[in-house]
């Protein structure tokens, strides 16, 4: 939990600075966010979903935007927006939730914990 909250908290900092003196650095920002993402922390995974839609510091890609959604609200420390965002995408017919949804539709019958919490989180159980 340490270090999800590190990566997730310097990954921040560097991702919009401060008063202090710490400079933009999105080149810094995205690895460490991508590990706070990675070790669970759900708005890491939403800010490079924001990101990913954007091309803002990484490549535009909305597939993996989809995903890091997907990925945040399934994630042991998620935030509701996160899932609400998803579920939007879902109901709009969005090709890569309805991908997603259906993987963690497997994954839950499989007794894959994120993947039930995905369901019912996005509120799609």
């Amino acid at each position: 939990k340490k270090a999800r909250e590190a990566c997730f908290d310097l990954g921040r900092l560097y991702a919009d600075g401060d008063k202090a003196g710490v400079a933009v650095d999105v080149a810094k920002a995205i690895p460490l966010l991508t590990s706070a993402c990675d070790l669970g922390r759900g708005q890491a995974c939403d800010l490079l979903s924001k990101r990913a839609e954007s091309g803002e510091g990484m490549p535009k890609d909305h597939a993996k935007a989809i995903a890091l959604l997907a990925k945040g609200c399934a994630a042991q420390d998620y935030q509701e927006w996160t899932c609400r965002a998803f579920k939007k995408a879902f109901d709009a017919k969005d090709e890569e939730a309805v991908k997603a949804v259906a993987a963690w539709k497997t994954g839950c019958a499989a007794q894959e914990k994120a993947a039930c919490k995905g369901l019912e989180r996005a509120d799609l159980k």
